[in-house]
């Protein structure tokens, strides 16, 4: 049994070797096949999945999925362990992530385990006895495994980290991950001060992020835009009154650029004014304006709709930046447009700079919101 197994260790060590390699992946399967473990079955079939042509006929996708149901309903508890949720690979378990305290307190050996394991302290401390557990010792026994620690929010994660560095010895690393952060510390290491290594880490993300070709041209795009639409906003507050007044189609393709460049600029100084008098010029109940053409009333009564559900969902009308309001706001215009009552949007609006690149969305944050129509 013994050299059995150092057999199979060695195809594993093969594979941890080149994980993307799927052929190593078939040679354990085809050894493991050969001595009756279901587990070989189980390989070449994810293997065969994974490899299937995209043209192949829909009668063997089916018949390798079922196969796969059914060795998974058979024999995937045991093949998974304390790893109750993980995912197989070609498969084998790759990368799973489980809370230290259920690994520790299980009395089964591991499965094979492929490039790595993340380990979640879940904010506890690490005791002696946890950490000195027949699952943990075996764990860090695997001398091809990659050992990630997820410490949580803990006054205790260093010393968790230390218990970490201590166990696994000469010539081993260790990944520690606090959020999208993470760092490899050498064991044994000299002392460290981790809150200054996630820090410097960190910044080290952020600028290699923002050094970016797509990110420095993401950034002089959004630059250009902010311009423009700084220009462009005391030029809309300067037509408010006209548009205002014909309660046109105009008066919506108002609306469309300056909730675009207030959002942009961030700048609301106007918003309450804007909102009172589009709410006072497009009142229903206004009498005194019978006869008005029917376009004219149906833009009245969209932008008094729209007021209306901005003042029910907020006192403060937040609506020229709300990426819900906006979407709302967007809804019905796009309704006009589709019954011809109202043209669509200006197109010179996406001269001026204003509009968002085809793909992008707008209303919220950097451009959180429905596309354009």
């Amino acid at each position: 049994m013994t050299e059995v197994r150092s057999v199979e260790d060695g195809f594993l060590a093969d594979i941890n070797a080149n994980p993307d390699n799927i052929a190593n992946y078939r040679i354990l399967g085809d050894y493991l096949q050969d001595r009756d473990d279901p587990r070989g079955e189980f390989i070449i079939v994810q293997c065969n999945l994974a490899e299937l042509p995209t043209d192949a006929h829909a009668s063997d996708r089916v018949a390798l999925r079922n196969r796969e149901a059914e060795l998974l309903a058979k024999h995937g508890a045991k093949w998974r362990g304390p790893l109750i949720d993980a995912e197989f690979q070609y498969g084998l378990i790759k990368n799973p992530t489980i809370l230290l305290n259920l690994l520790a307190n299980f009395n089964q050996p591991l499965p094979p385990l492929i490039a790595g394991i993340t380990l979640n302290l879940n904010g506890q401390e690490v005791s002696p006895d946890l950490i000195n557990s027949p699952r943990i010792r075996e764990l860090i026994a695997s001398p091809g495994l990659n050992i990630t620690v997820i410490p949580g929010n803990h006054t205790h994660y260093e010393e968790n980290l230390a218990s970490f560095t201590t166990l696994l010895g000469e010539n081993r690393t260790i990944t520690a991950k606090l959020d999208d952060i993470s760092i490899r510390i050498v064991c044994p290491s000299e002392p460290y001060d981790i809150h200054a290594d996630f820090q410097k880490e960190a910044k080290r993300l952020n600028e290699e992020y923002l050094n970016r070709p797509e990110v420095k041209e993401a950034a002089l795009l959004r630059q250009a835009k902010l311009n423009a639409a700084e220009t462009r906003l005391p030029q809309l507050m300067e037509e408010f009154p006209e548009v205002l007044a014909a309660k046109g189609p105009e008066l919506l393709r108002w609306m469309d650029e300056y909730i675009e460049a207030a959002r942009i600029t961030g700048n609301t100084a106007n918003n309450e004014k804007i909102v009172i008098q589009l709410r006072d010029a497009c009142n229903p109940t206004d009498l005194s304006e019978k006869g008005l053409d029917r376009t004219t009333m149906m833009v009245k009564q969209a932008v008094w709709k729209f007021i209306r559900m901005s003042e029910q969902l907020s006192e403060q009308s937040p609506w020229l930046l709300d990426g819900m309001m906006y979407t709302k706001f967007m809804d019905q215009y796009n309704l006009l447009v589709a019954e011809g009552v109202v043209p669509p949007p200006n197109p010179e609006v996406q001269a001026k700079g204003l509009q968002t690149e085809k793909g992008e969305d707008r209303g919220t944050g950097e451009g959180q919101g429905p596309e354009r129509k």
